[in-house]
């Protein structure tokens, strides 16, 4: 499959070029825009800094987030706002905010085995029953799978059937199932549709 002039539907952690942001020296990445305004920010996960002035990286801020207002347009920001379907910038609108020099060239292939590696920890998580980890790791695996499974027929479809499979079976089985799956991209969507029923409470797994 060849993915030479694919790129991911939206900025994504993986396609920011790291160098430019220096907050904790740990730093987890998500790009994200005002869901008013659509001004474009960046926020470190790992230690709460967002970089709220793009492309000038030295413009950071640690918010209060019981409320904090976006810099640009003044509403108020919720959690919810950095997750949602419109908090993604598209490359397009990244390069009219001057983006482009933040950004590095990542094949999407090197994207789609970051998620097939992903993948065989998670399994692993979800045969001991390790929920917990499961669920994060699972979230953390779904930031980019979201983003790239449009490259990828058939990905969203086992992800979906996997999902649905594990909603009215033992979970042990359907994830039996998606092991036997041969291609190794719809094979770890797969075991990601499984781990998102974790979000509703089973009596067997």
């Amino acid at each position: 499959m060849n993915h030479s002039s694919e790129k991911p539907a939206w900025v994504i952690q993986q396609v920011l070029d790291a160098s430019h942001f220096k907050c904790c020296g740990n730093e987890d990445l998500h790009p994200f825009q005002c869901v008013h305004c659509a001004h474009p920010m960046v926020l470190c996960c790992e230690c709460d800094t967002v970089y709220h002035e793009l492309p000038d990286t030295s413009a950071t801020t640690v918010p209060n987030w019981r409320g904090w207002n976006c810099p640009q347009c003044d509403a108020i920001l919720t959690v919810n706002d950095f997750t949602s379907a419109e908090s993604h910038i598209s490359f397009g609108d990244g390069s009219r905010h001057g983006l482009d020099d933040l950004l590095s060239t990542r094949p999407m292939t090197e994207l789609f085995e970051m998620v097939t590696r992903s993948s065989e920890t998670l399994l692993q998580y979800l045969t001991q029953n390790r929920q917990t980890f499961a669920k994060q790791y699972a979230h953390n695996i779904a930031r980019i799978a979201d983003a790239i499974a449009h490259c990828c027929p058939g990905a969203n479809v086992a992800r979906r059937s996997a999902y649905a499979a594990a909603q009215s079976r033992s979970r042990k089985t359907v994830l039996a199932e998606c092991v036997a799956i041969a291609d190794p991209i719809q094979r770890a969507y797969a075991i990601l549709g499984v781990s998102e029923t974790l979000t509703f409470k089973r009596n067997s797994g």
